[in-house]
Order: structure tokens, then C-alpha cells, then sequence
């Protein structure tokens, strides 16, 4: 990636006619800056960053003492000034902090954002060996550390997301996906797996590389050939530390495949039934430490993901991955005894997270306030209830139950984004467009007279608005959706036109109009998960809409009814912003 380069106009400020004021040369003694004297470059020595080092998007460093004398030790010196860039330069680079001022801080500021948040998810590194190696090495050098530079990439967006960074300040952390899937593909090994699985998160909110789920395919077949899903037998010889890192490294891998192919509709990488890893635990150094509290709570945190995780994948195979042939053969008993173990798994679930969420003022890490918990625990129930094959000839909650999942689902995310906590990348791309069609399910099959979800229609948009400009797929989804609010409105007005008034059950058919187009926005939305998820997605398998032809009737209510967490609470969270790899 070729780096972008501030350029400025440097002026001089005219100095007062004298005649009395002698003329003093300008000092020639400035040697030239230690990157250009460690590779023999010829440095411009005129300014805090010579040409060589802007040019490359390194930060420009002088030994003390070779820099220029100050103004107030040489009155010849002349005052720079740098003037704001033309608004007709290339990029449309606007009065940005100065790249000097930037790069001399950015390396701890990266590091330690990276740590505060996405750590608290994948706690597979040690921080103080990073940040040592981050130290160790000079600022221009750092991009020959992967570890380093993934870290470093990832923290800095995650500044960036947060309004704590101009996006143009990041523009020196390149990431070269082919160079490092070359350079690990062909000699796996426990550091390569690192790599892949920095990379990984880092591919989640970037357009231009390689899927993720493509990447973690990678990554959780290196794992497997590398036995991290056993117990190794060397692994007795490793000291402790080394030991639980090598644990918290599957189980990181293991966390990230399950979320990933969920939110594609495909099957999990990283399976092995006979898998022998303790889960994540305080290691004896964690335990002795000031931070010992911090620790356990990281890692109660982190289990709890992997619950979650875990029961995610439970409910993909047990109602979406099912073979149809199979699925034939279970009576409706059978789907129900299924899908009510799934729903008390799933309450059970939300009951222990309520546990470990805290809803004080001053909670920071998203993964453990409410909002977060509820817009999980709705997920699941729409993962759940997904008028899917499983779902088509009996279904234990009724379409106005799941319109209500869905539009909970939606208005706990809205708050997330408010909040600047909801994470804007695949994974929440692969979450919402589901429940777009879910939406749209529910009113085609139910037909109301009036629907109820409009303001989570408009807050669904919102949040697909929100995704930046290069998320095409986004930016599609929020057009469908407009055109279906549209559409809603035009079925309203023709209901309230209706001379007969006496159908107390709320529906009104739909004309075949209405029909044709609601149709056709499934087609669109379907082709939108097509190419943002892929062609073979579970959640394309949306059937039962030959319902339009009547009103709907999907049978009792489910008889699991968890805890219904209400809306209010939500707003009992944190305003700090957090990456939210989750």
C-alpha cells in the first residue's frame, strides 16, 4: 500500500528592515536524521522530518543536540510556518495533526488500545512481551514484526471507530495479506497461528482483503495440524505461562471460527469431538499480581464468551445445517422437544450473563454490559425461530413473538450504535441482514392491518447507513429496506380504505401488487446475502411463504418463555467506546 503523504507549504515570516540587525548565516552543523544515517541516505537536515522519512510514513527521530538551534538561541533563525494544505490536493487532505506529532506516539497508543479492548476477547498474547518487542524495535522497523504490526493495525482502528483518531493518522500501518498468508502457509507453526488469527480480526472491518471466513479457514486447519486441540505431549515440558497461552490461543481460534460461521450460515472449521483443552484460567503470575481481580474477571468474561459461542453453533447444526432428509423423518413432537431444549439453553444462558454483566456507571468493556447481553440473547431467539426448513410445519412462536425478537434484536443494536459500541463490520453485517429477512417474512405471511415494527424498520436502516461508504452490501441492504417501508405504507392506506371493518384478527390481504413487490424484495435481499455471506448460506432457506395467500397462523405460542429483558435497562451502560470484535 503506498502511504499518504501530508505535504505543506513552508513560508517564511519577513523580517523587520534593520540596518542596526547584522545578518547571521544559518548554522550548518545539523547532521542528518538516524534513519537516514542508519541506511546511508542522503537526509534533506533542513526540518524535524526530512523528505526521505514523510515519503515513507516513518517518523523522523534526531539524536539530542544534532537538531536545529532554537529561535531564542540564534536570533538569525527564522520561524517556520506551515501553511494548510490546497483543498484541491489529491485525497482531499484538510489541516490534519502533523505526521511528526502523530508517528512519535502512536506505537504505545496502538499497542495499548489493542490490549484495553480486542484482548479482553482473544486474550492469546502477552501484553507485556508485545509491548516490550514494540519498544525494542525502531518506529521504521516495526512493519517487519507481524505480531507488532497487526496489533498496532488493529488498535489504531479501533482508535479511528471510536472518533479517538482521524482515519488519516493510520495511514502508515499497512497490512500485505499476501505476503503474510505466503510467508505462513507453507510452515505452520504456534506463532504463524498468532499471525492468522490477528489477521483475522483485523479482516473483519475491511472491505478490500479477503474473507474472514476464508482466512479462518486457514487458521483453524493449521490449528488442527498442529494439534492445538490436544493435549500435546511436549506441552509438559513448556513452562506454565507458555502452557495457558497455548490454551487461550484455541480457545481464541475456537471462539472466532464459531462467530464467523454463524454469521455466514455455514458449518464451524475448527471441530474435533475429542477435543482435550482446558479452558482459560489464572496462571500463577496473574494470580500473585496487583491485577489479580482484573485477571479472573477477564477470563470469567472470556468463558462466558465460549458458552456463547458454543451454543451458537449448537443451534446452527440442531435447526439450520440439518440434513432435509433427515429433518423429514422427526414428528413435530421430535422439533419441539428440540427446539424447547434450545430455548431453556438459551434462557439459562441469559440468566448467567446476568450474572456477570455490571451495570454501573463506569463499566467499560462492552462484552459484559446489558445492552450488549440483550442484543445477544434476541439473536438467539431469531437464530432460534428462523423461518427455516426446520421451523416450516410447526412452529413454537408465533409470527407476532418473532417480530418481537426481531425488533428487540434491532433496537438494542441501535442503542449500541448510539453508544458508539456496536462494531461495524461482517460479523454485524452477517446479524442484520437475517433479520431483514425476518421483516419482511413476518409481513408477507401475517399481512397486519397495521405493522408494528416500523421504528425498528427505520432504526435498521439507520444502522446499515451508519456502515461506511465502501460496505456496498450494507448501503443495498438499507435501499431494500426503504423501498419495504414504502411498500408498508401503501398496504396501511389500501387498509384503511376498506368499507368492511369487521375482521377483528388484524389482517387484511394483501393485493397482488403488494404481493409482487414484497417478492421481489426478497429476491434482491437474498441476492445481497448471496454475494455478502455466499452462495449456499443457511439463510437463504426462508420457506412458508406460500402463507401470503392467507392470514397467518403458526400455531401456540411457545410455552419457554425466558426472561424478557426490558428496553429501559439498556441504557445502563457504558459512553466509553470499545471495538467490540464480537
Amino acid at each position: 500500500m503506498k502511504p499518504t503523504v501530508h505535504r505543506f507549504r513552508v513560508t517564511k515570516r519577513p523580517l523587520p528592515a534593520s540596518p542596526s540587525s547584522p545578518v547571521t548565516k544559518r548554522s550548518t552543523a545539523v547532521q542528518s536524521c538516524d534513519r537516514c544515517r542508519q541506511q546511508k541516505k542522503k537526509c534533506t537536515k533542513e526540518r524535524l522530518s526530512c523528505e526521505l522519512c514523510i515519503a515513507h510514513g516513518y517518523e523522523c527521530s534526531f539524536e539530542i543536540g544534532l537538531v536545529n538551534p532554537s529561535p531564542s538561541q540564534d536570533p538569525s533563525s527564522r520561524d517556520i510556518q506551515a501553511e494548510p494544505p490546497n483543498p484541491d490536493t489529491p485525497n482531499g487532505l484538510e489541516q490534519h495533526p502533523s505526521i511528526t506529532t502523530v508517528l512519535s506516539h502512536y506505537p504505545s497508543k496502538y499497542v495499548d488500545a489493542y490490549f484495553s479492548h480486542v484482548h479482553r476477547a482473544y486474550p492469546f498474547l502477552d501484553k507485556h512481551q508485545i509491548k516490550a518487542r514494540v519498544k525494542a524495535l525502531p518506529h521504521y522497523e516495526l512493519w517487519t514484526d507481524d505480531i507488532a504490526n497487526l496489533v498496532m493495525a488493529i488498535g489504531s482502528t479501533t482508535l479511528v471507530r471510536a472518533g479517538k483518531l482521524h482515519a488519516d493518522a493510520s495511514f502508515h500501518l499497512s497490512v500485505l495479506y499476501t505476503n503474510i498468508l505466503d510467508k505462513y502457509l507453507l510452515h505452520p507453526t504456534m506463532e504463524g497461528l498468532q499471525v492468522l488469527t490477528l489477521l483475522s480480526l483485523y479482516s473483519l472491518f475491511d472491505t478490500t482483503g479477503p474473507s474472514t471466513w476464508t482466512i479462518v479457514g486457514i487458521l483453524t486447519r493449521q490449528a488442527t495440524a498442529l494439534g492445538l486441540s490436544r493435549i500435546s505431549p511436549t506441552s509438559e515440558d513448556l513452562e506454565p505461562q507458555s502452557r495457558e497461552l497455548r490454551n487461550r490461543l484455541f480457545w481464541s481460534i475456537f471462539t472466532l471460527d464459531r462467530m464467523v460461521a454463524v454469521s455466514v450460515g455455514h458449518d464451524a472449521g475448527l471441530v474435533d469431538h475429542n477435543m482435550a483443552v482446558p479452558q482459560p484460567a489464572v496462571t500463577v503470575l496473574e494470580f500473585a499480581s496487583q491485577d489479580r481481580s482484573k485477571h479472573a474477571s477477564l477470563l470469567q468474561l472470556n468463558r462466558h464468551i465460549i458458552q456463547l459461542r458454543q451454543l451458537e453453533h449448537r443451534i446452527l447444526l440442531s435447526v439450520h445445517l440439518r440434513n432435509h432428509a433427515e429433518l423429514s423423518k422427526l414428528t413435530l413432537p421430535d422439533r419441539k422437544a428440540i427446539s424447547s431444549e434450545l430455548r431453556s439453553a438459551i434462557d439459562d444462558w441469559y440468566s448467567h450473563a446476568c450474572l456477570v454483566s455490571m451495570p454501573e456507571a463506569d463499566n467499560i468493556p462492552i462484552h459484559s454490559t446489558i445492552t450488549w447481553v440483550n442484543a445477544r440473547y434476541y439473536n438467539l431467539l431469531v437464530l432460534l425461530y428462523y423461518p427455516c426448513h426446520f421451523n416450516s410445519q410447526a412452529r413454537y412462536a408465533s409470527t407476532k413473538e418473532l417480530l418481537s425478537h426481531v425488533s428487540k434484536f434491532i433496537n438494542y443494536n441501535r442503542i449500541l450504535l448510539d453508544q458508539r459500541q456496536l462494531p461495524l463490520n461482517h460479523i454485524t453485517l452477517g446479524r442484520l441482514l437475517p433479520a431483514c429477512m425476518v421483516l419482511l417474512h413476518c409481513f408477507a405471511v401475517a399481512h397486519p392491518r397495521t405493522y408494528m415494527s416500523q421504528a425498528e424498520l427505520t432504526s435498521c436502516i439507520e444502522i446499515l447507513r451508519a456502515f461506511p461508504v465502501a460496505w456496498f452490501s450494507a448501503h443495498q441492504t438499507s435501499g431494500i429496506m426503504t423501498e419495504f417501508i414504502e411498500l408498508v405504507a401503501s398496504h396501511e392506506a389500501h387498509a384503511s380504505r376498506q368499507i368492511l371493518q369487521f375482521d377483528y384478527s388484524g389482517h387484511t390481504p394483501l393485493q397482488s401488487s403488494i404481493k409482487t413487490r414484497i417478492l421481489g424484495l426478497r429476491d434482491d435481499l437474498s441476492g445481497v446475502i448471496r454475494r455478502a455471506l455466499s452462495e449456499a448460506s443457511c439463510y437463504l432457506d426462508v420457506e412458508a411463504w406460500e402463507d401470503m395467500e392467507g392470514a397467518e397462523s403458526y400455531g401456540s405460542a411457545s410455552q419457554a418463555t425466558g426472561p424478557s429483558p426490558d428496553a429501559t435497562t439498556a441504557m445502563i451502560t457504558d459512553w466509553e467506546f470499545e471495538l467490540g470484535y464480537l
